[in-house]
């Protein structure tokens, strides 16, 4: 700053009040660390400016180099010139089309924004979005604060994602062992249907998952037999069942019967609140599973390169996870549809809505397919569902830590800071949009002024049908 000019230099205060950031086209070349600091998306006041209009100009100009290379150096310049001012004239006659065009996206964005961020924040306890508004203050005063807009997720270690993965089959098999009930025969179930598909070698193992599910069924034919008395007729009996799949049989559960039978209505009542839990964990199982393979994709990309042992292995694992996704998803459709049978209207079903393909996807995550920008971008309804906002913040004033349940409360803190922020933009690039259009408005009077003043410049000195052409040019512009 010393060596700048006296005019250029700027007051040591003056340099404490900046907030420097990176270009979103450039910012997405730096680390994570940097996207959080430098991101015009986070920082307050940067409306929806992308601060690329260099770049677009240096598109138009660098195809002219072609040309300009074999030039003088004076031709060269006259030329480049030119062009700048073609550029700057073509933005000033578009003025009326872009700065309309922007301020009709303002406001419909504004709305759309503003409507998506009630919702999602309605999913959360009014305390929990105290402390982050709490939090996003401090940290746009002092950004060596926390940054709430960080959701904290690492997978610094593929060893930790295979331990992760290890603790849970071993938790499955535990459950296998001891549980019992409906709800159990659907996870074996599933677990038997999955397994149906598998190759040559997996047989045995195949085969003592359906013995252990031809015992469930055993059981649950028991205890139908005392409860639901008027499907025996249509149970299998034990050689039957020995000689069928089990993972094929109809369980005849509450929700597969007709409620015209009188002592079934207390049956279906009772199932539904099981379903209606089922499809909750369901989300959250698959809400958790897409934040640990987006973890998983992030860990492959910076830290192993293109080794083909590394990337084989890191896509084994996430390729797993995958498939775990896929089958949480499978088993929310299916409670779905359950409790759709059992109640078309269940209040339950205004949150718990038809999961597409679509939906599932992560935030702050852009798929490989074409997608709209952090500013543009809407969060699946998955992760502004009901139990979204209720896991785990019954207990977090409780020892007032910082919300923690694993981590998807972390994911759900950032974004709702992100779509907060978004939010906030829309808002301010309406605001500065009609400020804009108000400039624009003075300064095309003050250069009509201008180009009137032109032609008197020249009375003295220029015959008056050369001066009454002057004044209709300048009347023109």
């Amino acid at each position: 700053m010393k060596n700048l000019p006296a005019s250029l230099q700027l007051l040591e205060d003056a340099t404490k009040r900046f907030s420097f950031v990176v270009p979103k086209f450039h910012l997405y070349g730096h680390g994570t660390d940097c996207q959080l600091r430098y991101s015009v998306n986070l920082l307050p006041g940067c409306t929806q400016s992308d601060l690329e209009d260099p770049e677009c100009w240096w598109a138009h100009i660098i195809p002219v180099s072609m040309s300009t290379k074999l030039m003088s150096p004076w031709s060269r310049c006259e030329t480049i010139d030119d062009h700048a001012c073609r550029w700057n004239w073509r933005k000033i006659t578009q003025f009326g089309t872009s700065l309309s065009k922007g301020l009709d996206e303002a406001v419909r964005m504004k709305a759309q924004h503003s409507a998506l961020h009630s919702k999602f924040t309605e999913s959360f306890p009014l305390d929990v979005i105290h402390v982050w508004e709490r939090e996003v203050s401090e940290w746009e005063k002092d950004p060596s604060k926390p940054n709430p807009f960080s959701d904290n997720l690492r997978y610094d270690n593929m060893a930790k994602v295979r331990l992760e993965l290890a603790k849970e089959e071993v938790a499955e098999a535990k459950l296998d062992t001891v549980a019992s009930g409906p709800l159990s025969f659907l996870r074996l179930l599933s677990a038997a249907i999955s397994a149906s598909s598998q190759t040559t070698h997996q047989k045995a193992e195949l085969q003592e998952q359906r013995n252990t599910l031809l015992h469930r069924i055993l059981a649950w034919h028991e205890l139908q037999a005392n409860h639901m008395p008027f499907v025996a007729a249509n149970l299998l009996s034990d050689v039957q069942l020995s000689s069928e799949k089990p993972e094929t049989l109809t369980l005849f559960l509450p929700s597969q019967v007709s409620a015209s039978y009188s002592t079934i209505q207390l049956l279906r009542e009772k199932e539904a609140r099981l379903r209606t839990s089922q499809a909750y964990n369901a989300l959250s199982e698959m809400r958790r599973l897409l934040r640990i393979t987006m973890g998983m994709w992030e860990f492959k990309f910076t830290n192993i390169g293109f080794s083909q042992h590394g990337n084989t292995r890191a896509q084994t694992t996430i390729d797993h996870f995958c498939q775990k996704v896929t089958q949480a998803s499978n088993r929310y459709r299916a409670v779905r549809s359950a409790l759709i049978s059992l109640d078309p209207n269940s209040p339950s079903l205004l949150s718990l809505k038809a999961l597409e393909q679509a939906d599932i996807w992560c935030p702050q995550h852009e798929d490989k397919e074409p997608c709209p920008g952090e500013s543009r971008r809407e969060i699946s309804w998955i992760w502004w569902s009901e139990a979204s906002g209720a896991e785990g913040v019954s207990h977090l004033f409780e020892d007032m830590q910082p919300i923690s349940n694993e981590d998807i409360n972390d994911c759900l803190k950032a974004e709702w800071c992100r779509s907060w922020a978004r939010t906030a933009h829309w808002a301010e690039e309406q605001d500065l949009v009609l400020k804009e259009m108000c400039h624009v408005l003075s300064y095309l009077d003050w250069q009509a002024q201008w180009w009137r003043g032109q032609s008197h410049l020249h009375a003295a000195t220029v015959s008056t049908e050369l001066l009454d052409g002057l004044s209709a040019y300048t009347a023109k512009l």
